[in-house]
């Protein structure tokens, strides 16, 4: 794969101009190694080269700019302007370089930039950050036939980091068991290393009623994450609606970020809903029936609060047949009930008939109540069927 990045060059005078093209960088390392001989010039007479790098007051071998923190997938540049103060020609010479991010823009074929007496070039360091996660540097240096800066190079580091970083850090969120009369919420924080002013422009829940609101990042919290100033942060609240189904849930909303990079987050939200009728076992998980026999499992629904309840399936899993029977307090068939009897427990058999396929059966048997805190139960129904049994 081969990447561009740019090292523009170019002089500032009125009396000439250095033009420059890209060069084609490899991800192999440069084999480019060129040293510019300190050619008729004598360091202690006759006119020499001077290199300043303006805005510096003393030259330094090695020229760091530091840009913090940056999004994973964005562009970023930095300039220096080089001076030549001295009488003779400044020879600059591309030494080396990142092995996949810098690239001088010099004349097609050729490595060397010559800077006359009182002009100045400038070199702007352009650079992708891509999918790179953690400390991040690239580099060029040059050699110069200054004898006082025979080598000088120029650095750009930082920290690279996903566009929307998310504390906690994880995009699934699992609410365990939550009361249906009164719902659930949990609380996120939303960082951007490069946008100070993250916004949630919107959102679309999978399920009416499931929220998510922001506020700004308090100061305190902001603190404690030792976030810098132009880190944008935000407090986001995800919230469930009372009044779901009762048993698990898996449900999804997406947020409409205003980062360029990141301009959507998806999240997932799961648990177990509990209210005032239980089922138990809370899901009919079977590995073990065979195809050509079948087989069948039980739920018992239990009515918390003791309050005669009438139970009707609404739907099964396809392939299945589900019946219900009244129970008495015991546990046992009150005599001669029908399956819409009011009782205080119920007893749920999930049949699978024998010549069923497979491999697999999965999906919610659904029970509709009279209870007015439990109108819908949820049982989920996981199997795995196997083939036939060899005679």
């Amino acid at each position: 794969m081969m990447r561009w990045v740019l090292l523009v060059v170019g002089v500032v005078g009125a009396t000439a101009a250095i033009k420059f093209v890209p060069l084609l960088l490899m991800e192999a390392p440069s084999q480019r190694d060129v040293t510019v001989p300190v050619v008729g010039v004598d360091p202690n007479q006759g006119p020499r080269p001077r290199l300043v790098v303006l805005g510096i007051d003393k030259f330094q071998s090695s020229y760091v700019y530091d840009f913090g923190a940056m999004a994973q997938n964005a562009k970023g540049s930095h300039e220096w302007t080089i001076k030549n103060e001295g009488e003779a020609d400044l020879i600059l010479g591309l030494k080396d370089k990142s092995c996949s991010c810098i690239v001088p823009k010099m004349k097609e074929g050729e490595s060397t930039a010559v800077i006359k007496p009182g002009e100045a070039t400038t070199i702007t360091l352009e650079w992708d950050t891509k999918a790179n996660n953690g400390p991040y540097e690239q580099y060029a240096s040059f050699s110069t036939n200054d004898p006082e800066a025979v080598q000088i190079e120029f650095r750009a580091r930082g920290m690279v980091r996903p566009p929307v970083l998310i504390n906690p850090p994880a995009t699934s969120i699992n609410f365990g068991t939550i009361n249906r009369a009164q719902g659930a919420s949990t609380d996120i924080t939303l960082v951007s290393p490069d946008l100070g002013q993250l916004e949630i422009l919107g959102s679309r829940p999978s399920l009416a009623g499931l929220t998510a609101t922001a506020v700004p990042l308090p100061a305190e919290q902001r603190k404690k994450l030792d976030l810098a100033e132009n880190e944008g942060a935000l407090l986001v609240t995800l919230s469930l609606p009372a009044g779901m189904p009762l048993g698990p849930f898996r449900e999804e909303i997406q947020l409409q970020l205003n980062h360029p990079q990141m301009p959507t987050l998806d999240f997932t939200l799961s648990g177990q809903v509990e209210g005032s009728i239980v089922p138990y076992p809370p899901t009919i998980r079977r590995t073990d029936i065979v195809s050509d026999k079948g087989g069948a499992s039980d739920v018992t629904l239990n009515v918390r609060d003791k309050r005669p309840t009438t139970l009707t399936i609404q739907s099964v899993p396809e392939g299945l047949q589900a019946v219900l029977k009244p129970l008495d307090e015991r546990g046992q068939p009150l005599e001669g009930a029908a399956g819409d009897t009011p009782a205080i427990r119920h007893r749920l058999t999930v049949t699978v008939p024998p010549g069923t396929s497979g491999p697999t059966i999965q999906g919610n048997v659904v029970i509709t109540s009279d209870h007015p805190e439990a109108p819908e139960v949820l049982v989920p129904v996981k199997l795995i069927i196997l083939p036939p049994s060899r005679r």
